[in-house]
């Protein structure tokens, strides 16, 4: 008598153990996106020791920053428009004003807009802030666009003197501070 054995192995079990991940997956969906970083701007801050002032180049992706201004502004907005120059350029100094934080030797600092220019898909907002003397100490903080993206990342560098400090902000770190 012979006997058969068969060695296909079972494809219930398979289909048992991807249903069982695939639940999973779908209930910490939220927690993984909310926990996703990105480098959503970066910020350089220049020391002009023949003006005492404090420069700021602060680089942001346009489309990100295009949708923060239309929800602020409550119209569309777009930096390729020309005629909403003015829109922009209230709906920026709101959201610095707001968002951007500077302190320098314990002294919070007021940061001005001087301007802003779109190069290809990136923006450019140029800001200045008056101070006394050569900074020891910059305290900054960019909280821009953290309601929208848990996990961003602001990276920050600053040159005072040729002297290089650079950091990163996110939503849990708070302000960055950089010592000189």
């Amino acid at each position: 008598m012979s006997v058969r054995y068969d060695y296909r192995p079972s494809i219930k079990p398979v289909f048992h153990r991807l249903s069982i991940v695939l639940v999973l997956a779908f209930c910490f969906s939220p927690f993984i996106a909310n926990a996703h970083t990105a480098f959503t701007s970066f910020t350089r801050i220049d020391f002009d020791s023949k003006t005492d002032t404090l420069n700021l180049a602060l680089q942001m992706h346009v489309h990100e920053l295009e949708i923060l201004l239309t929800d602020i502004a409550g119209t569309d907005v777009s930096f390729k428009d020309t005629g909403q120059t003015e829109t922009i350029e209230a709906t920026l100094r709101s959201l610095i004003s707001e968002h951007i934080k500077l302190t320098v030797d314990t002294s919070a600092t007021d940061v001005m807009l001087l301007g802003f220019e779109q190069k290809k898909d990136t923006i450019f907002i140029y800001l200045k802030g008056e101070i006394d003397d050569r900074p020891n100490m910059i305290e900054f903080d960019n909280s821009i666009l953290f309601d929208r993206n848990q996990g961003q990342i602001n990276s920050v560098m600053a040159v005072v003197d040729e002297n290089r400090k650079a950091g990163e902000v996110t939503i849990k770190s708070g302000p960055i501070t950089l010592e000189f």
